[in-house]
């Protein structure tokens, strides 16, 4: 296949990343195949040999390609595991704004949470409450830390008891780790008194409760913490949390 030469107002490496992802979506690329070379590649999207260089290696890191020196760069055979996590790749790719960042995570913690709560078990249950005694105590010492605060929600993916939910809700949640640990320092009986709510919502197995639960911490962080910078390399900089 031929790829398109690519305009001067787009940022290049980004582009060409685009371009090939694009062409295995499609289906022009298949698995086994056999990229151009990177001199070919350049003249076809009328780019440097630098900017295919660093489009591929960002290809590679995703798991998207594997570079065989002396060989070439093909689409692999199987699977790989990627480096870094594609989510928060594609997140600063997109220069996503915080506002849609924020929407992103109440749509998946509120899916997430939902699929927990027809799961759980009293077990289950009882390490929340364990969790949230422990913020609790954390709270009167003024020692509240992100760490404690993530490992509740991270219980709760567990209680969906599916692999594949677990992976993408701590994917969305790793986007958080420095807005909740500021948000955590700035307003440390915020988690107390949600997480109260989000528990008490589990144990009523009420999904209306939940919701109205998940939603309370989303507006009390929208109000008190606003957006203040965009997400920078898969990092979310404003203080925000649920």
């Amino acid at each position: 296949m031929r790829f398109e030469a690519i305009p001067r107002s787009q940022k290049v490496a980004r582009a060409i990343v685009q371009r090939i992802v694009t062409a295995m979506s499609e289906g022009s690329l298949k698995r086994g195949d056999r990229l151009p070379s990177e001199q070919e590649l350049a003249a076809e999207l009328g780019a440097s040999r630098i900017a295919v260089r660093e489009a591929l290696k960002i290809l590679e890191a995703l798991g998207a390609v594997e570079i065989c020196q002396g060989s070439g760069t093909y689409i692999p055979k199987e699977p790989r595991p990627p480096v870094i996590d594609p989510l928060q790749f594609l997140l600063s790719l997109g220069d996503a704004q915080p506002e849609h960042v924020k929407e992103l995570r109440f749509m998946v913690e509120l899916g997430f949470s939902r699929i927990a709560q027809r799961k759980i078990t009293e077990e289950e249950l009882e390490k929340l409450e364990e969790n949230l005694v422990k913020l609790k105590e954390a709270f009167k010492k003024g020692t509240v830390d992100v760490e404690l605060d993530l490992e509740f929600h991270h219980l709760i993916l567990e209680a969906t008891r599916n692999p594949l939910v677990v992976q993408l809700g701590k994917s969305i949640l790793s986007l958080f780790h420095d807005s909740i640990e500021a948000g955590v320092r700035e307003h440390p009986e915020a988690p107390v008194q949600h997480h109260t709510l989000i528990l008490e919502a589990m144990k009523s197995r009420d999904p209306q409760k939940l919701e109205a639960a998940l939603l309370e911490s989303y507006r009390y962080w929208q109000e008190h913490l606003g957006p203040k910078r965009k997400v920078n390399g898969g990092r979310k900089e404003s203080h925000e949390e649920a």
